[in-house]
């Protein structure tokens, strides 16, 4: 059964710009966090030496259960001309957590993180450009990060910044409900964001370098509902997991999803402790995102950074983990931490 943090790691990716070589493996994160990083080809060998760091914590109006990710098979982005005039690239790699809570102090925090070695364009004279510019072979990394927030008319704007080429500019987005947000009958949050950046980058192959990226982002959260139909489907009742005499299941994967079903519900506290059963068996890097994400369900935000971090040999670049340190960490993603990024993407 996929979940929001199954790691896995895709087949190599064959670039669709000219002129490259093969580009570094894709770790795919199954419905919750698709990646577009890198994933080293061994699991941790043994539990991960974990150490809490010294955070401000979330910003007011902030929530984690607002979680939204994209559907990376049927999201869209493209790059082109500011006004959306002119031929436009496609990327192929899109993937995006956000937390999407219209009504708050806070309407929006995200990050979108995409490929330059998958991008394309029906343009032969547009894909070179793109290639002399973005260097995908050196930098194949393309990331937004939001900034701040205001909901205006009923359409979200947020300032951020666009960093590409070990560089960063600002940048502005609107953010539209294409879809609404709304719980299905499986207890899943669905719904589709429209992200339109504008920045303006000197070199870009565009007027006045002004670009824009649109990303169309079918999008999906989740709920303790969800999650109890899951372990249903695997013959593990609810009420066996949650009374004063929890019986568990044995299994490293079967621990893990009734952990992820106890942070979904309010179990924080044994949410924990299942997640550490799971990770004496197996020391997983699907687990142990889950894990982090019930820290700062937990309010232990020093320890979910320091878990996100833990990880980074094994999932650089994972657009989840970025985002929550920019999050609870209190400060977005620097040109050093892009540099090692795309080195970590180019070296696979």
């Amino acid at each position: 059964m996929n979940d929001p943090v199954a790691v896995s790691t895709a087949a190599r990716r064959t670039p669709r710009l000219r002129g490259l070589a093969a580009s570094s493996a894709l770790v795919a994160v199954a419905l919750t966090s698709l990646a577009c990083g890198t994933s080293s080809s061994a699991a941790p060998q043994g539990p991960l030496a974990i150490e809490s760091v010294d955070v401000p914590g979330p910003p007011a109006g902030w929530q984690m259960a607002s979680r939204m990710m994209n559907r990376q098979s049927a999201s869209a982005a493209s790059i082109g001309a500011a006004g959306g005039a002119g031929a436009t690239g496609e990327f192929e790699s899109i993937s995006a957590s956000m937390y999407f809570n219209p009504g708050g102090e806070l309407p929006l925090t995200g990050t979108i993180a995409l490929r330059t070695d998958s991008l394309t364009s029906s343009d032969g004279d547009l894909e070179g450009r793109l290639e002399a510019w973005l260097d995908p072979g050196t930098y194949p990394a393309f990331i937004f990060q939001t900034t701040g927030s205001v909901t205006v008319d009923g359409v979200v704007q947020a300032t951020g910044n666009l960093l590409l080429r070990d560089q960063i500019y600002p940048a502005t987005s609107r953010w539209e409900v294409t879809s609404p947000v709304a719980i299905n009958d499986e207890g899943r949050r669905v719904g589709e964001l429209r992200a339109t950046v504008t920045a303006t980058v000197a070199g870009a192959p565009f007027p006045d370098g002004q670009l824009e990226v649109v990303v169309t982002m079918p999008s999906v959260g989740y709920t303790a509902t969800f999650v109890e139909g899951v372990l249903s489907g695997k013959g593990i009742e609810v009420a066996s997991i949650t009374g004063d005499n929890p019986s568990y299941p044995s299994s490293a994967n079967d621990l893990s999803d009734v952990a992820w079903y106890l942070m979904l519900a309010g179990h924080y506290d044994r949410a924990l402790e299942v997640f550490e059963m799971s990770i004496d068996q197996s020391a997983q890097v699907n687990t142990y995102m889950r894990m982090a994400d019930g820290h700062i369900f937990a309010g232990n935000y020093g320890m979910a950074v320091g878990t996100y971090r833990a990880l980074e040999d094994y999932n650089l670049g994972h657009p989840h983990s970025l985002e929550l340190i920019k999050i609870l960490g209190g400060r977005p993603l620097s040109t050093e931490e892009l540099a090692a990024i795309n080195t970590a993407w180019t070296q696979g």
